[in-house]
């Protein structure tokens, strides 16, 4: 048995924070994973001879919060920003234009020129009524709700619903606005449109990708920084041991694992919603939230196939940074990254004529069936439009329930989670609590830290 102040189960960006405030109040702290390293999403895969995330590979830059982590780790000298940020949407093999200024697909503008080209006459015309009305209640409005009440249905299907599947993983027509787009609600409830809300948050920031950047060599290279961080004082950490059971005994916590058992003061519950709600529910009302804890209600799938290919005609980064791709489109992936046409120290480092391509799965959470190479094969030349492509290396990363879905369920049990732990002093922290992405994650970090 061992005993420490703190115990903090997983091992992903919110649990070694967790466990960087406890060692600022100066507990002694242990951190559980199931997995064999921490960090979570941000990982290092090799292919080929090049070391790459195979997760998360950018930050937000539209907060201070990371990069205020980042230069506490000593690692602001190493941010770099996108070679390129002209990903485009691909909506079929003839259809492909570029995402218009704006915050996910919901442009600043109805007058910006690009949108012509994407948007009917007719559709903008009913997007300058809608957007004109009284903004109303919105009360549990999903995301594409919301826009298709403000903007009209081809916004949804052509720039939104992209847009949120890529980034988010989840279809806007899951998505609930009031958890996943908060800002932009507050910012249409003051200004009356939503496209000036999304001027109003989008200020003059240039086109989107443009507010995102990440770390020369990887952004897995934080996660090693934090980890030596927390090393030297003194947080042990517990690998390849998942926890099979959790008591309160006499004010003390007792987490049974693989490794053993882990006896503290304080807990710190760092995992995915369904976890953490297996771990604070009774054993005997288990059954009652067991519905609601369903993973496939409030997480999604993500895999991704990173393929190592020769191609001349790659050369000239035929979709820029990337692509959104769209449910009818022809292809089964849902997005794509040109790897190193996005990020310059990746493009140096791979020989002539080399490019590594990043091929997203899991529209909605739901995986295709299949071998992913082997789609991604078929992908990569009716996506690119290339027909010269020998692929030298093809990687597989799967991401089991790794993106909190924000559905109307899923704040249920975030409410009753909330108020259990609260209950039980036990502290919880992650995605569900703070938001996907490391901007929300480490904001809520500095937001414990403040008295």
């Amino acid at each position: 048995m061992i005993q420490a102040d703190r115990v903090v189960i997983g091992a992903g960006i919110s649990g070694m924070l967790a466990a960087l405030r406890a060692t600022s109040r100066g507990e002694t702290v242990v951190v559980l994973e199931k997995e064999a390293h921490a960090g979570g999403l941000i990982a290092p895969v090799t292919i080929g001879e090049i070391d790459i995330d195979a997760g998360a590979e950018a930050f937000s830059t539209a907060g201070e919060s990371f990069l205020q982590l980042l230069k506490e780790l000593g690692l602001n000298g190493h941010i770099v920003s996108p070679h390129r940020t002209d990903a485009r949407i691909v909506a079929s093999p003839t259809l492909r234009y570029p995402i218009p200024h704006g915050v996910l697909g919901i442009p600043s503008s109805l007058e910006d020129p690009e949108l012509a080209s994407i948007i009917s006459p007719q559709g903008l015309e009913e997007a300058r009524h809608l957007d004109s009305r009284p903004v109303g209640e919105l009360q549990d409005v999903t995301v594409a709700e919301l826009v298709e009440t403000r903007l009209g249905s081809e916004f949804v299907d052509k720039l939104v619903d992209p847009l949120f599947s890529g980034v988010h993983g989840s279809s806007a027509h899951t998505l609930s606005a009031e958890s996943t787009i908060p800002a932009l609600l507050r910012a249409l409830r003051e200004t009356g449109s939503l496209c000036l809300a999304a001027r109003q948050i989008r200020a003059a920031q240039p086109r989107p990708g443009a507010a995102v950047a990440s770390l020369d060599g990887g952004m897995f290279t934080f996660v090693a920084e934090l980890y030596r961080l927390l090393v030297s004082k003194k947080v042990w950490f517990s690998f390849n041991g998942k926890v099979a059971s959790v008591q309160q005994e006499n004010d003390q916590w007792r987490c049974e694992t693989s490794n053993g058992a882990f006896v503290s003061t304080h807990l710190t519950i760092a995992t995915g919603i369904s976890t953490a709600a297996h771990v604070l529910t009774p054993r005997d009302s288990q059954e009652a939230v067991a519905e609601l804890a369903t993973p496939e209600t409030h997480s999604v799938d993500v895999a991704l196939v990173i393929l190592l290919v020769e191609s001349t005609q790659l050369d000239s980064f035929p979709l820029g940074s990337g692509a959104l791709i769209t449910e009818n489109s022809g292809v089964t992936a849902k997005a794509s990254t040109h790897v190193n046409a996005k990020w310059e120290w990746v493009d140096n480092a791979l020989p002539k004529h080399h490019h590594l391509i990043r091929l997203s799965y899991g529209r909605d959470g739901i995986l295709p069936e299949g071998d992913l190479i082997a789609l991604a094969h078929d992908d990569l030349p009716r996506l690119y439009q290339i027909d010269d492509s020998t692929i030298h290396g093809a990687v597989v990363q799967h991401w089991p329930g790794s993106l909190y879905q924000a559905s109307s369920s899923a704040k249920e049990l975030q409410e009753q989670l909330l108020h259990t732990a609260q209950k039980l002093e036990v502290e919880l922290c992650g995605s569900y609590i703070s938001g996907n992405g490391l901007l929300g994650i480490t904001r809520d970090h500095y937001q414990r830290m403040t008295p």
